[in-house]
């Protein structure tokens, strides 16, 4: 398979073909993938990227269950569908307890407080959800503040601790006040979703099995960066795949899927998309550049105010254009402007400028800004435009 046909795959598998257009949200994100979810715009785009989806019905699905946000995969928080929120918050559980935990029991948290103020939260939260502040009054002195020292190792009190531990466990979840994805403020509410965790193991096999579906083919290395496990791990989660290579080129994919995957082609006019920089298509797999064409190294992204040859990294600064899983461009949203700022690598056509004005339509009307994370803002953003503005000469 060529390297245009293997990209258009990738793209093919996560519904960035037009391929799933008519599915749920639900569906979209079992079949391709947790949607990474940073408090910015990233869930909203991508599946708008795959079956059109308003706002209005994605934060219904979020309302109902139907999708949740949790912590997952390396203790990162995604958005979820509802028969996969067991697995996911098995695949978090160790790492909130192997790095917030050890640290609060570093500076004298007991076991004994952590289960006491579990308790005190629980209890807060029979009467409905509340916000932090609330909790805090609620739980009195069951949470304490963890001084200085406390603040230089990033855990100013146990109350977001114990927060991370319900919700790992799925005995709380996290609402958006505003019932927004890519809000800033959060309730927190019992949650009596029947979970059953799963072991570790049990989990990342689970996670293996999915995340081939998703992305593959592709090397157990990254299997094992997404999932944040070791090469051993990652080998032994995915050892009843019968993973078999791609010849050639060091891939691996279920012998299962070889057929489909020798069988698959490319469409024959490029299909036009634009996703967010950590799109599932990108992050899944932590490295662009299956994504990007050689020709295309040299192209310059703009971060923390410095310029960044796109071949010599494993993410993407910028949001992305892609043309059948090629990224051909990058974006910004200007909400002060209401449009969208891109530079394109290849020559403008009427297809991609029909795609552009769809997300610019969906970006102005329904989500007002697009926020790569919860930081990002309509200023913090200018330099990146000034960039993507630059580019274009």
């Amino acid at each position: 398979m060529d390297h245009r046909t293997l990209q258009a795959w990738y793209a093919h598998r996560q519904g960035l073909l037009g391929n799933m257009e008519g599915l749920s949200n639900r569906e979209v994100l079992a079949r391709t993938g947790w949607s990474r979810s940073i408090g910015g715009a990233g869930p909203y785009l991508g599946l708008f990227a795959r079956n059109r989806s308003s706002r209005k019905q994605i934060e219904a699905d979020l309302a109902a269950l139907e999708i949740a946000e949790l912590p997952t995969a390396r203790g990162c928080t995604y958005v979820l569908p509802k028969e996969e929120f067991s697995i996911g918050l098995s695949c978090g559980t160790k790492f909130i307890a192997s790095t917030e935990v050890r640290t609060a029991k570093s500076l004298g948290v007991t076991e004994e407080e952590i289960e006491n103020l579990k308790t005190k939260i629980l209890d807060a939260l029979m009467d409905g959800p509340q916000d932090p502040s609330g909790l805090k009054t609620l739980v009195g002195d069951a949470s304490r503040n963890l001084g200085q020292e406390g603040k230089k190792k990033g855990l100013t009190t146990t109350m977001p601790l114990v927060l991370g531990l319900l919700q790992a466990e799925g005995k709380i979840i996290r609402k958006p006040l505003n019932g927004r994805l890519d809000s800033l403020r959060y309730a927190y509410a019992r949650w009596g979703g029947g979970i059953t965790l799963s072991t570790p193991e049990e989990a990342y096999s689970e996670f293996a099995k999915r995340f081939f579906k998703w992305i593959g083919p592709a090397t157990l290395t990254e299997f094992a960066g997404i999932a944040g496990i070791s090469n051993k791990g990652a080998t032994a989660a995915c050892e009843g795949l019968n993973l078999q290579p791609i010849d050639g080129t060091g891939l691996l994919l279920p012998a299962s899927e070889h057929d489909a995957f020798h069988s698959f082609k490319a469409p024959k006019d490029p299909v036009y998309r634009l996703v967010c920089s950590v799109d599932g298509i990108v992050l899944h797999r932590w490295n662009i550049r299956p994504l990007l064409d050689e020709a295309d190294y040299g192209q310059t992204m703009h971060s923390d105010g410095k310029t960044v040859e796109v071949g010599q990294s494993r993410e993407i600064f910028h949001h992305a254009i892609l043309a059948s899983g090629r990224i051909v461009g990058f974006w910004e949203y200007d909400s002060e402007a209401g449009e969208i700022v891109r530079h394109l690598f290849i020559p403008t056509n009427s297809d991609v400028e029909a795609e552009i004005n769809r997300v610019t339509e969906f970006a102005r009307d329904q989500l007002g800004d697009v926020r790569s994370f919860s930081l990002d803002s309509p200023e913090s953003r200018k330099p990146k435009l000034a960039a993507l503005r630059a580019a274009n000469g």
